[in-house]
């Protein structure tokens, strides 16, 4: 047994799980500019509460995830060159990127 901690700071005794189906998770979603979100969805780690139980009546259970994700199919248009990120970048600092 472990334990794990709510989003409230509340600390729970569990049993940690195997997840049975350890694959990631792709979806992904079509912006309106022809942009495409892609997310990646990865369990870490499950664990159930030992002693403890919803209002319901169900036990309770912790799950740490992770989040990928990127873009793509962005169109040209919408681009900048990397040049002009950097320079928008030094002025934000107050000054020229020192190499």
């Amino acid at each position: 047994m472990s334990r794990a901690t709510n989003e409230k700071g509340e600390v729970f005794e569990v049993v940690d799980l195997d997840v049975a189906q350890p694959d990631s998770k792709v979806v992904e979603f079509q912006l309106s500019d022809g942009s495409i979100v892609v997310v990646r969805f990865t369990v870490k780690r499950a664990a159930r509460a030992v002693k403890d139980y919803s209002s319901v009546g169900e036990p309770l259970y912790f799950v740490e995830f992770a989040l990928d994700r990127r873009v793509k199919n962005i169109p040209a248009a919408l681009c900048v060159s990397p040049e002009s990120v950097k320079a928008r970048q030094a002025s934000k600092r107050g000054g020229p990127e020192v190499a």
